[in-house]
Parts: structure tokens; sequence; C-alpha cells
């Protein structure tokens, strides 16, 4: 990599590397060129919808009968897309197509860009840096529809340098390096988990003799308390931000120095979730403190609550809550405490290295964050 020997001209955009030029996304890829029609061969879809994509991350796949599917499924899909979400694009649903099926079909709530006459990994991380993003939100902001939505028009519109083919193809394959390294540890975290979910499983789900099992309320184990608001704002910094359904975003501030287990108390109910340390849990979100004098950790109690009758605690109609009081007298189905400790021992190892994966995928993940404007910008030259 080089970083002082490059000449720079000026351009309508700024200053660009001399050997590079300014094209418009248009010049360079086609965008929601391929739609279903009354000669789609397949009766049967593999549907990816807006909510499942997260920052470049596939969630899952509906698997539908065509006539089925929502009026929405019209863009087909094929390897090396790029989807961007059209409404409010602050919340990054986006991904790039690896393998998929020759069924696969997007929501017109994407945009879909196909790569023509530039790499398609790099034109991929061109559309989803943090200043692009900001860009389009701010765009969608000034929308007159019902939600903040932009025009694929936007899109096809924005202008950037692109290098020589071989030098995108260059840094397309560090900064895909570096992502390929982070999605391996989410695999293997997900497996983990996996793993975790077994033991539970094997140890209690199966286990038919419960002679020293008991009903105990939550209240006895831990002690509840809400989530602290909301901070200032949620887009970027270093700290998880998470609300009742998950992660939400990120922040400059934390409002919980350690992992915590916790459960969606408002809109989204019942949802539970380990945090990682040094996050921000909001006000829809109840915090569960482990007692002092109980066996618990956060991981094992977690696998005990996914069996408790939460649903049974929710109230109202048009805003489901969970409130302390309701959530205090939860009964939860607990073994004795040497039971309770051997299963501490079984998986504690596997949520400590979880959480060293995840602080992995941190650093992955500036590293690749602070190469990522240099090499675009070509201050940084790869060759």
């Amino acid at each position: 990599m080089k970083t002082n020997q490059t000449k720079f001209k000026q351009t309508e955009i700024g200053q660009v590397p001399k050997d590079w030029g300014v094209l418009k996304v248009s010049d360079v890829a086609a965008i929601n060129s391929k739609v279903l029609n009354k000669n789609y061969p397949y009766q049967e879809i593999e549907y990816l919808d807006t909510s499942s994509t997260d920052n470049g991350q596939i969630l899952d796949w509906q698997k539908l009968k065509l006539g089925k599917a929502p009026s929405r499924a019209k863009r087909i899909l094929k390897e090396k897309d790029i989807v961007i979400s059209t409404v409010r694009p602050n919340l990054k649903h986006f991904a790039i197509m690896g393998d998929i099926k020759e069924n696969a079909i997007a929501s017109t709530g994407y945009a879909v860009i196909s790569a023509q006459k530039s790499d398609h990994k790099y034109l991929y991380y061109r559309l989803t840096t943090d200043d692009i993003t900001e860009h389009l939100s701010k765009i969608a902001e000034t929308s007159t529809s019902t939600y903040p939505s932009i025009r694929p028009e936007i899109i096809a519109n924005l202008e950037f340098p692109f290098p020589p083919l071989p030098e995108q193809q260059k840094i397309a394959e560090i900064l895909g390096a570096l992502d390929e390294k982070i999605e391996m540890n989410r695999k293997m975290n997900k497996t983990l988990e996996q793993i975790g979910q077994a033991i539970f499983k094997r140890w209690f789900m199966e286990n038919n003799d419960l002679n020293n099992w008991k009903y105990e309320d939550l209240e006895n184990i831990v002690d509840i308390e809400y989530g602290r608001g909301l901070p200032d704002e949620i887009k970027n910094g270093p700290y998880l931000v998470y609300g009742a359904g998950g992660i939400k975003g990120f922040s400059n501030n934390h409002n919980e120095e350690n992992a915590q287990l916790i459960i969606g108390c408002r809109g989204t109910c019942g949802n539970i979730t380990l945090t990682k340390p040094r996050s921000f849990v909001t006000h829809n979100s109840l915090v569960l403190r482990i007692k002092d004098g109980q066996k618990f950790k956060i991981f094992s109690l977690k696998y005990f609550l996914s069996q408790a009758p939460i649903q049974g605690v929710i109230t109202g109609s048009t805003q489901p809550q969970i409130t302390i009081n309701n959530l205090s007298k939860l009964p939860v189905l607990i073994p004795d405490e040497l039971i309770i400790e051997k299963f501490n021992e079984l998986l504690e190892p596997i949520f400590n290295f979880t959480n060293k994966i995840e602080e992995q995928n941190k650093t992955l993940s500036q590293i690749r964050d602070s190469l990522l404007p240099r090499l675009m910008s070509g201050k940084l030259r790869v060759g």
C-alpha cells in the first residue's frame, strides 16, 4: 500500500487521483432492471423483505408460493446484485448477493443495483459507507411519502471517483477479507448458541425427573428495573443501543458497563436478549439483575426464561407492554442449586468465547472502517 506518491486532480466532486474517473452509478450499473412478469418460470420464490437485511447481513429468506407472495415481491435477484432499502436508509438495510437461488426475489422497497462496468464489491462498499448512508437519509427525511424514503434515481445519480478496474478489485479484496472474517465469526457464535440450546434441551426439556424442581416468582431471582431513556443520537458510535426488539443502533454513550439480561417491555414485548458489555439499554426494555446469593448467571437464566409463560404478563391492546409488577410475578420453573451450578460450568466457557469473538469482530470492523475512506479517496493506494 502507498500513501504519499499519488497526484490528484480537481473535479466537480473535489480532488481525486489523476488516474481515476468520476462517474455516476448509472454509468457503471443497472438499477431495478429485472422484474417479475407473466413469463416467470417458478411457482415458488425465495423472498427477501427489507427487514431481512441488516448492515450487510442477510438475516433470512421467506419461502413463498408465487400466488401468495406480497404484491411488493417483484425484483428479480441475481448473484452479485446489491440491494439497498429505499425506505429509512438510516437503518442500513443493505446487502450484496452471494450464491443465491435462481428464484430469489426482492421487495420493491429495495433498489437492486447490478454492476456492469465496475467491480460489484467495490461498488457495494462505495454505496454503503456511512457518509452515503447519511446523505441518503437526509434526502429521505425531505420526502412527502408516509415513511422517509428515496427514489431509486437518487442512487443512480450519485457520483463517485472510480479507479481502474484492477485497483477496484484489490480494494474490494482487502475490505472483503475483513468482512469474510467478521461473517465467519458471526456464524461461529450462532453455532455456539445452538450448542447452548442443545445442552439446555438435553438437560432439562427432555428430562422427566422434575422431583427437585419448583416454580419461583421471577422477583425472587432478579431485581427488575427499566432501561434509562434514549441516547441523544442513535446512529454512529462505539456502543450498541438495545430496544425492545434487540439492537436498534449505536451511540457515543453507554449506560450499562457489563453484559445484561433484558426483556422487551413496550411494543415488541417478551423478547429476551443478552446485551454486550458497555451498551445502552433504552426504556423500552426491562433489565434483570440477578440477586445476591442466586446461583444463576445471566446466560443460564436466559434459557429458563425462554420456557416461562411471558406472553401471559403482557397487557395493553393498542400498545402492548410488560410492567415491572406483572413481570415480578412471572413463574419460572427451576431445578435445584447444584444442577444450576453444573449448567453454569458448562455454559460459561461458551458465553466467554462468544464475547471474545464479538470483541474481535468489533476490532475488525474498526480496522475496515478506518481503511475504507482512505482507500475510497485514493489517499491510500493499493498496487
